[in-house]
């Protein structure tokens, strides 16, 4: 997608635009459901913050889910300026 980062708004076609959009849509919802993923692991590390295994086991599904949301918001940060 280097595409996205060369050419001006001005120079995307009415369905480059359209697919841009569809795109940012897709992220959004992608965000939208590792959001609701990351509050259930943090209200299950809440609920066993006794337990230091039990939270290590949720950290370790925890972290990914974080780290993907960051290329997301990248991605959509990408997306955006592109449609500006």
């Amino acid at each position: 997608s280097g595409s996205l980062r060369n050419g001006s708004p001005a120079n995307l076609s009415a369905a480059q635009k359209r697919d841009l959009q569809k795109e940012q849509q897709r992220v959004e919802r992608s965000i939208s459901k590792l959001d609701t993923q990351i509050k259930e692991l943090l209200g299950e590390m809440e609920k066993f913050s006794t337990d230091f295994d039990k939270v290590a086991t949720l950290n370790d599904q925890l972290q990914p889910l974080i780290q993907e949301k960051e290329v997301l918001e990248d991605k959509w940060m990408e997306i955006s300026s592109s449609l500006d």
